[in-house]
């Protein structure tokens, strides 16, 4: 049944209109004046709200100013006999349906009633429409996104889109403080700005937890001022919600009095801000995650490393060689961690090899060397249970395959062996080299470029050992700092 909310100051309009629209199956709940409904609604539902427009005391257009912040989706119907076109124009403006002028016949009420509620319910469904699009766009960019700068960068992008607001700002919670963390749009004397929880407009939806929308006069002192201040024509202002915590507040406005924000956008807002929430909140427990991750990884290369003194800290010297390389060779953020991890994984299998086949002095038989080259297997063994991404694991798997297919375990050849395979291969050889081994002594680097020039096309991938060779005469390949480089790992 359709609940409609009457006030009407008039007490045979009232009268009429309750009992004709209780006769045609309506519930009516009614007030003789816009106080009594707010003081007595005590936070009943309703689907329509049915004003007189000139009410003594709270009048129809500040109804429903207040009750629209807690009953978004009611339709509205309007009552006037002395209406001016600025009224109605203002009415328009905010968004209510429908319009009845005194005096009125039954079939008017009906038909204008229906109406507004079949025009409010297509009102509804074109928000559901427009929210789907972009929330589809935006899911898909922030589940991507491991930078919050990014994460807001790209938000705000997507609802300046949407909503053409000229202005949009992320303001977040520390404390009982609120720092601007972003800004597009907004003139430099403002960017930047620190507030108080509590303190203007977004510091009461901070404090709050409910949503602005700024349209024209409020007659509260404190938003209207903000908002001549600011030169803003219209504006939201919407809470970031982990639950029920504050995290902090999403603003946007325009400057220029055209058309202003409705509530499809405010709803559209709303949504943005609840999955902008909750990808800031994942972002913090993926941060956190990372850092017991690498703890877990490090503790399984120091595992590694305990069975061959000769090999300590060859997986944290093979991973900085190859996150080097990578960097320079102009790959992502995420896979040059990918390939820090694998560097510090690529031996793990070696903890099933026999430690008389690792220590051996002299060269391995053949039945040790086919042993040995099943620590690849091993490796993908282990590490596949614990959530290693694919690219970590098939950088670990490959990093003994050779570019001309000779290579183990798979026989893969050229670039069908992953790129983080192939940075790995020369960063392995590399630290091999250049360290002590139980059967030679270490060598140096120009023993090093010598063997990249011999194995280039055969065992080395040619454009990563002309790399490596480029990046060691410029002096560059045992200088570079990789730790700008670093992010959260990610878990397949």
């Amino acid at each position: 049944m359709t609940t409609i909310l009457l006030a009407e100051d008039e007490e045979s309009i009232r009268d009429l209109c309750s009992t004709i629209l209780t006769k045609e199956g309506y519930n009516v709940i009614s007030f003789s004046s816009g106080n009594e409904a707010i003081e007595n609604l005590n936070g009943s539902d309703f689907d329509l709200l049915l004003t007189d427009l000139r009410m003594p005391g709270i009048d129809g257009l500040s109804l429903y100013r207040i009750l629209k912040e807690t009953h978004e989706d009611m339709a509205t119907v309007v009552f006037t006999g002395h209406g001016t076109i600025n009224t109605i124009l203002e009415a328009l403006k905010l968004g209510i349906e429908g319009f009845i002028m005194k005096p009125f016949t039954a079939t008017e009420l009906l038909s204008t009633i229906e109406s507004a509620i079949k025009k409010n319910r297509l009102l509804r469904e074109n928000i559901r429409l427009k929210v789907l699009l972009p929330l589809l766009e935006i899911n898909e960019k922030l589940l991507a996104e491991l930078d919050i700068k990014d994460m807001f960068d790209r938000t705000a992008s997507i609802i300046a889109k949407e909503t053409r607001a000229e202005r949009v700002s992320f303001m977040l919670v520390q404390g009982d403080r609120m720092n601007t963390v972003f800004a597009m749009g907004i003139p430099d004397e403002y960017a930047g700005i620190k507030r108080r929880v509590g303190e203007g407009i977004a510091g009461w939806v901070a404090n709050t937890g409910r949503s602005l929308l700024l349209n024209g006069s409020h007659n509260i002192d404190f938003i209207d001022a903000e908002m001549k201040k600011n030169n803003i024509a219209s504006g939201i202002s919407v809470p970031l919600k982990i639950k029920d915590n504050v995290i902090g507040v999403l603003n946007i406005s325009r400057v220029r009095d055209t058309v202003p924000f409705n509530y499809s956008d405010l709803e559209l807002l709303s949504i943005i801000a609840g999955q902008l929430a909750v990808s800031m909140e994942n972002l913090r427990l993926y941060t956190a995650l990372g850092q017991s991750y690498f703890k877990t990884v490090e503790a399984l290369a120091t595992a590694i490393e305990t069975k061959d003194v000769y090999t300590r800290g060859h997986s944290a010297r093979v991973a900085h060689y190859a996150s080097i390389i990578a960097i320079e060779m102009g790959l992502s953020k995420q896979e040059v961690e990918d390939i820090k991890i694998a560097g510090l994984l690529h031996d793990v299998g070696k903890i099933g090899i026999a430690e008389n086949i690792l220590l051996k002095r002299g060269e391995l038989s053949e039945e040790e060397y086919t042993a040995m080259k099943n620590h690849p297997n091993y490796a993908t063994k282990i590490l596949e249970p614990v959530g290693f991404s694919k690219t970590v694991l098939s950088a670990v798997r490959h990093h003994h395959e050779w570019f001309n297919g000779t290579g183990y375990p798979d026989g893969l050849k050229g670039r069908a062996i992953p790129i983080e395979a192939r940075i790995l291969c020369i960063a392995d050889t590399i630290e091999a080299m250049t360290s002590d081994r139980p059967y030679r002594d270490m060598q140096d680097m120009n023993d090093v470029i010598q063997e990249l020039k011999r194995g280039s096309g055969r065992q080395f991938d040619p454009d990563v050992a002309a790399e490596v060779i480029r990046l060691y005469e410029s002096g560059h390949l045992l200088s570079v700092n990789i730790s700008t480089h670093e992010i959260a790992p990610k878990l397949s």
